[in-house]
């Protein structure tokens, strides 16, 4: 009996919303995450200096009662979603039972938390990691699915399963998913033991905490059930897409994840070589990105980032993607190797 009073109570969870220019958006995506019937919901939304009608448009929706929560603006000099995010997390109630982050661009499908907090409770996880739709913005009724990287790591996980809950220690390669902050639902307690923080870099600013969330998990449990139908714009006004300097700053954001492995021997022997894939698919997906006459400067940084990748490293990785370890390998060397 007591498992049944588990899984009926009515869950709290608080949704953190980093949002800029978001007035077409925003309030159609906090109501998509309204339509629960098992979730007591609070948001939190932080406004990253917007100059069109957001902020007004949030606080009518919050005023008409339709949705509880607290609107924020970031007044600080430093910009950006991981910004906001740190500082809508000072404002989750205490007495929370979970925690997602999600983007002011994209929508919930029906009654997704109640699935997945449903799946935290029964199986106690730290973690819930969801699938996701990914739609094209100029085709929002064509769901892409998960992205290819993804799509082969969910396989190999679930087995042909609906839901698996995990030891992320036991299969590592769960940490070289796409680092997508909606994706997550988060167990309050957790979330406060790890004091997560996201980096303060413009862009990319999820990725260290995609790996300090999944490194300390005891329990993940990874669904196929989608959490988010995410659009993506081709033209350059979404993150995605920026190609100036910018970029750049995904080799601060590497650094921090490498210097976490590299503080703890065990974390070090377990992870490295799937953050090696996980850097390597992600500069090679930059590079792509970034501005023609940015490309000579971002090699230049790519070789310095692996000048502690030692001849060891490179054996350990070679045991399990030689691909991967050649390379890294190259890139130390200042060999082009980013295709």
């Amino acid at each position: 009996m007591k498992f049944l009073k588990v899984i009926k109570k009515m869950i709290k969870v608080t949704v953190v919303i980093p949002v800029k220019n978001e007035e077409e958006k925003v309030v159609e995506c906090i109501e998509s995450i309204n339509a629960q019937k098992k979730c007591q919901l609070f948001f939190v939304v932080v406004d990253d200096s917007s100059t069109d009608e957001t902020v007004t448009n949030v606080s009518k929706y919050f005023e008409s009662s339709r949705a509880d929560g607290v609107l924020l603006s970031n007044t600080l000099d430093a910009k950006g979603a991981g910004i906001c995010r740190n500082l809508g997390m000072e404002k989750i109630p205490h007495d929370t039972d979970y925690v997602i982050f999600f983007d002011a661009d994209d929508l919930m499908p029906k009654y997704a938390l109640d699935k997945l907090t449903r799946l935290a409770e029964v199986n106690d996880s730290d973690v819930v990691v969801a699938s996701y739709q990914t739609m094209p913005s100029e085709n929002k009724n064509l769901n892409l699915g998960l992205l290819p990287g993804d799509k082969r790591i969910w396989k190999k996980i679930l087995e042909n399963r609906e839901n698996r809950t995990l030891d992320p220690r036991n299969f590592p390669e769960l940490l070289a998913t796409t680092n997508y902050p909606w994706n997550k639902l988060i167990k309050y307690s957790y979330f406060k033991k790890i004091n997560l923080k996201f980096s303060g870099t413009t862009v990319h600013n999820d990725v260290y905490a995609h790996w300090v969330l999944l490194i300390y998990a005891k329990t993940v449990t990874l669904t196929n059930f989608p959490i988010c139908k995410h659009f993506v714009v081709s033209q350059n006004d979404q993150l995605t897409n920026v190609s100036c300097k910018k970029r750049l700053q995904i080799f601060e954001v590497l650094d921090e994840v490498e210097q976490l492995l590299r503080s703890s021997e065990s974390m070090f022997k377990l992870f490295y070589g799937f953050f090696l894939i996980f850097k390597m698919n992600t500069l090679e997906w930059a590079y792509k990105k970034i501005n023609d006459e940015l490309k000579d400067e971002f090699l230049l940084k790519a070789k310095n980032s692996y000048s502690l990748y030692s001849s060891s490293d490179a054996l350990k990785v070679s045991m399990a993607n030689p691909k991967i370890a050649t390379k890294s390998a190259l890139l130390k060397l200042g060999v082009e190797s980013l295709k």
